[in-house]
């Protein structure tokens, strides 16, 4: 899989193909491989409707050689799907990223959805962002979000995150506030 990516060459015509094995595959690399070989702009509209469906109900994969102490793997599948949907974000699929961003239950895997937010175009993602920076799971992407955006009305919020004891908050807000000309 990989090498279609790394080889730059066209491969539109397998797009249909990898989208019937997708939600057949059980081997967590593989899956992986696959989503991110799809994760492009020309297997948007083929895509995207897979990808919602399997962020929220993401298939069982296993990967033996995968460490014990690494996080779970749905988690490690929806991260890696939101990656592909940030990939896909536009004002079509907003209602969809918005409810995804802010449904806890998805936990850190929401975070490339949230830092896509503000290629949809929707005027209630700055109020969804700010809604996120008191979630921790989220909260340094909805941050750099923000800061990408220049979004004046967050800065008193995330002037207020600079001494939050996360350290990846606290360096999220000071690039935020440098983008936005603190």
């Amino acid at each position: 899989m990989g090498e279609l990516r790394q080889q730059k060459i066209k491969y539109q015509a397998a797009v249909p193909v990898l989208m019937r094995w997708l939600p057949r595959v059980s081997y967590l690399p593989l899956f992986e491989d696959i989503v991110r070989t799809l994760s492009v702009p020309f297997a948007r509209k083929e895509a995207q409707p897979l990808f919602l469906d399997l962020f929220q109900v993401p298939p069982s994969v296993e990967d033996p050689m995968r460490p014990a102490t690494s996080g779970p793997g749905e988690e490690h599948i929806r991260w890696v799907i939101g990656n592909g949907l940030g990939v896909f974000s536009g004002p079509e699929i907003a209602d969809e990223l918005v409810e995804l961003s802010l449904s806890r239950q998805y936990g850190h895997a929401r975070s490339q959805i949230v830092l896509s937010l503000p290629k949809v175009k929707d005027s209630r993602v700055p109020d969804v962002l700010l809604s996120l920076l008191d979630d921790q799971t989220v909260a340094p992407s909805a941050i750099e979000a923000l800061g990408k955006m220049k979004f004046a009305g967050a800065r008193d919020r995330i002037e207020g995150l600079l001494d939050d004891p996360s350290e990846n908050v606290r360096n999220q807000a000071k690039k935020a506030l440098k983008r936005m000309g603190n």
